[in-house]
């Protein structure tokens, strides 16, 4: 028996795919880190093993951002009786509808990044954790969108972010995100802020549930600051993100074309894309590859002529465009059908991804020392410490498709 079962975890927090647990301090190996299970309603939308989910996140996002932008996870093999008594204490919590994979072998041991390596002596305040979701609101460029459903997606995604929108907020754009211009970013941020939207969050070191608003506003040119300095990262993400030259419906029309339908076969095809390997130019390689089916499968100005088009009312062209990438989805053989299946599933994780930024000032003339994930940032003749983390990439499942297209489908309410 590891020193992982004989702690004591109580819950924490509880994503979509994972329940994350904290320890009590039973065990001195234990300070400073989270216990990441798999969720039990996880298993169904999911081919993989935990180490294999681990090994594509190391091995693709590890290569196109950069692993020192992933946190460091510990995959630990445990017994059933274990996770069993992870989900008893669930039960004892009064932790409703949650429940863990008792049949996952292992536990993910990860940093909580709420907490930094470093002395009251040398800090000069709590280490500051914010939880952001750079959501690519933006849609695919794809031509492969039947007109009705393009029609209400764009008028709603272009309407309001969330239904959060007021009459005294500002208005979020998610171009002012990466357009790295101070001003530009601070406003969306302070939209995000307004609007109390959950892709933006403080996090404090000793509650679980994100905190006052108020306190985030007053971080808000540190935050700047480091996103601004952060560009190849935010870059990168977004070009990953551009791999979307296929919506969900595209890609239900791609496996149909595969005829891949059946869940034991969409498992084999998953196996494949996520077992694959990636080199340092992949990224690139790619992009270029795709965009040889610019004018065909998608366009690069596509977003606001369609726009243009659902504002207007022209279905005609919004019909024309759609038959256009049907014809080219129709011409292409099986491996090209793959691979842009591929680059649709990755282009959808790194969608949903979540980033941790923490950051600490640190007092003059101290000699802190914190590991190669920190680096030192001067703000206003203050020195900080920051630490950003990409996380929340493990691979999605085309099972879940039938899913995304019931949520395109609940956008006809709006008008």
């Amino acid at each position: 028996m590891s020193w992982v079962e004989e702690e004591e975890w109580k819950y924490f927090r509880c994503g979509g795919r994972h329940i994350l647990f904290e320890p009590m301090g039973k065990q001195p190996l234990s300070k400073g880190l989270l216990l990441r299970v798999r969720r039990q309603d996880a298993r169904q939308f999911t081919s993989l093993e935990v180490t294999e989910e681990q090994r594509f996140v190391r091995d693709f996002f590890g290569t196109n951002i950069g692993f020192h932008y992933l946190p460091k996870a510990y995959n630990v093999s445990v017994s059933t009786g274990f996770l069993c008594e992870l989900s008893r204490s669930l039960h004892c919590q009064l932790v409703e509808g949650k429940d863990v994979d008792v049949l996952s072998k292992s536990v993910i041991l990860i940093r909580d990044q709420r907490k930094v390596p470093c002395t009251t002596a040398v800090c000069s305040e709590d280490c500051i954790c914010i939880e952001w979701k750079p959501k690519y609101m933006l849609l695919p460029r794809s031509r492969l969108v039947p007109a009705p459903i393009s029609q209400y997606k764009y008028r709603y995604y272009r309407s309001n972010l969330k239904n959060f929108q007021s009459e005294d907020s500002l208005v979020y754009t998610p171009e002012d995100i990466l357009s790295f211009q101070h001003d530009r970013i601070r406003r969306a941020l302070v939209s995000l802020i307004r609007q109390k939207s959950k892709y933006l969050q403080l996090l404090h070191p000793h509650q679980p549930e994100p905190i006052s608003s108020t306190i985030l506003e007053t971080k808000l040119d540190i935050l700047v600051h480091i996103i601004c300095k952060e560009a190849i990262l935010f870059s990168r993400l977004r070009m990953i993100q551009q791999l979307d030259i296929l919506d969900y419906e595209g890609a239900k029309l791609a496996l149909e074309a595969l005829e891949t339908l059946k869940d034991s076969d969409l498992e084999k095809l998953e196996k494949k894309i996520y077992g694959k390997s990636f080199t340092p130019g992949w990224l690139k390689e790619e992009l270029l590859y795709l965009n040889s089916f610019h004018d065909m499968i998608f366009d690069s100005d596509e977003e606001e002529t369609r726009m243009h088009w659902c504002l207007t009312g022209d279905i005609q062209k919004l019909e024309r465009s759609f038959l256009q990438g049907l014809s080219c989805l129709h011409s292409l053989e099986s491996g090209e059908l793959e691979r842009i299946l591929g680059d649709f599933l990755y282009s959808t994780i790194t969608k949903d991804c979540s980033l941790l930024i923490s950051f600490v000032q640190v007092s003059e003339n101290s000699n802190c020392y914190l590991s190669d994930m920190w680096k030192p940032i001067y703000i206003e003749q203050r020195m900080y410490y920051y630490s950003i983390s990409v996380i929340d990439l493990e691979p999605k499942s085309l099972k879940k498709l039938k899913i995304w297209l019931e949520n395109d489908q609940f956008l006809f309410q709006f008008p």
